[in-house]
């Protein structure tokens, strides 16, 4: 009587044992299923990071780009004002001095 009480006391040893064995290597395995899960997250978020970093970049040399087309048109046309504004004193200074002129002949044949 007092083997067979042994003998399940060392069977329910076995069984508590490969019980805790079992729990360990579910924690274990577990622990590996998430040490992946979160380097793939951590991946992942980089990843995001980059292409985040790299459409903001992107954006801003577009932005840099339209803003210098805007300098270089706003240039030309302050050429072409000046220009202008050349031509109209030029005209202005050769009709003065067409008056100038006129003024003069009409005054010494007075």
């Amino acid at each position: 009587e007092e083997g067979k009480k042994w003998m399940e006391e060392k069977s329910m040893q076995q069984k508590l044992i490969v019980a805790n064995n079992n729990k360990d290597l579910a924690m274990i395995e577990a622990q590996g299923k998430t040490g992946v899960m979160i380097r793939e997250a951590t991946a992942s978020l980089q990843r995001a990071k980059a292409e985040a970093e790299s459409t903001k970049v992107k954006k801003v040399m577009e932005m840099q780009a339209e803003a210098q087309a805007k300098r270089i048109t706003a240039q030309q046309e302050m050429k072409m004002i000046v220009a202008e504004a050349k031509g109209e004193q030029a005209k202005g200074e050769k009709e003065a001095a067409a008056i100038k002129v006129q003024a003069q002949a009409e005054a010494a044949s007075a």
